[in-house]
């Protein structure tokens, strides 16, 4: 008797890489093919679920978040319709890589790709992405173009933003730190934090001094040009005694290049301190400093935290015009912070935040001139 042939299971073809653009236009690809998404809602949603940790949502908080003023009947069935032509316009493209039930929607992050993610960690690496060096706000194109697609969505998007651009501007700020890149890398750095941030004094004299140390003076005098009109227009203010003794060297040709790679410490001279100021341990200069500390939130349901979350970054977004202060989202101030004692137009966040503000107080005398935002109840 012949042997029976059995049946063998057809291969699974391997899933094309999918990527996903939120810096610009919103785009997704399989492949390198754009995938055309009939709908701006099924863009929005694959973002969010692109961004999100473990690249999973609850129907229930999708509803929320992109048909935040529908009725619950009415917005849950816009969600099973975006969802089903959403899937259809991804399995004609080749993939199928998200799946969902009754209660989650899940994207599969195993062959996911996105540029914002990329771009960070190549900033992580010590590598700074070309866009950062050519295009000027980069970090203000995240997730622009959905910003009206619902107002529970925008808070949200702003708030990634925010974190986007905090998280973009420490890792270049290290990379301009370290004492080992050659300078036209430190030019570079320094250019690409200036385009994320046009009033970072620090890097303006960091691309000052590299200029000048390569015999471009003009260059020099161009960065501290743009500097001073930009403070000027935009703020009212002049900048920082540094930087005005910098750009007099530079013109007066007393400006002494350095002969080799030098710490941070000799890179970026801070002036020493009064005597009386020494001794209680302030650093010369200093502003106050503005702590927002994450919001106690009492009787909101957990689908609408992330309001809290948003109008908290919408509070520290509009505190970070003034020079006269700068602002961090935290209990306490980083070294790194005491160290440059500068105002910019971003605001620093503090991953590891001190449970106790007495003892962060302790460690940094200059908190006692701070002033908190104490946690405020939502009704």
């Amino acid at each position: 008797m012949a042997p029976v042939a059995r049946a063998t299971k057809p291969e699974r073809l391997p899933q094309p890489r999918f990527s996903i653009a939120v810096l610009g236009p919103m785009r997704a690809a399989a492949d390198g093919r754009d995938i055309k998404l009939r709908k701006r809602k099924a863009r929005a949603l694959l973002a969010y679920l692109a961004l999100t940790d473990g690249c999973q949502e609850t129907r229930e908080r999708l509803v929320g978040l992109l048909w935040s003023d529908s009725e619950e009947d009415k917005a849950r069935s816009s969600l099973r319709q975006v969802l089903h032509e959403l899937t259809e316009d991804l399995q004609a493209a080749g993939y199928d890589g998200m799946t969902r039930d009754r209660m989650r929607v899940v994207l599969n992050p195993a062959t996911l790709q996105v540029d914002s993610r990329d771009m960070l960690d190549m900033a992580r690496a010590g590598k700074i992405h070309p866009r950062l060096v050519d295009e000027p706000l980069v970090s203000e194109t995240y997730l622009r173009d959905l910003d009206d697609i619902d107002p529970a969505f925008a808070v949200w998007a702003k708030a990634r933003r925010h974190a986007f651009h905090e998280n973009l501007l420490q890792r270049l700020q290290a990379i301009l730190h370290s004492a080992t890149l050659s300078a036209a890398t430190r030019r570079e750095c320094a250019q690409a934090i200036l385009n994320l941030d046009p009033t970072h004094e620090e890097a303006c004299r960091a691309l000052m001094r590299i200029s000048a140390d390569m015999g471009d003076s003009a260059a020099a005098l161009r960065a501290y040009n743009t500097l001073w009109e930009l403070l000027d227009s935009e703020y009212d203010a002049e900048p920082s005694p540094e930087t005005v003794a910098l750009v007099a060297e530079i013109k007066q040709g007393t400006f002494a290049p350095p002969v080799a790679l030098h710490k941070v410490s000799e890179l970026f001279p801070q002036p020493a301190p009064p005597a009386d100021q020494a001794r209680n341990g302030v650093a010369s200069g200093a502003r106050l400093a503005l702590l927002i500390e994450p919001f106690g939130i009492n009787g909101i349901d957990p689908d609408s935290l992330h309001l809290a979350e948003g109008f908290r970054h919408d509070l520290m977004a509009s505190l970070i015009r003034f020079r006269e202060w700068f602002v961090v989202a935290g209990s306490g101030l980083s070294p790194e912070h005491l160290a440059s004692g500068r105002v910019s137009g971003a605001y620093w966040g503090r991953h590891e935040p001190c449970a106790d503000p007495a003892r962060a107080r302790e460690r940094d005398p200059r908190l006692e001139r701070t002033v908190r935002a104490d946690p405020v109840e939502l009704v």
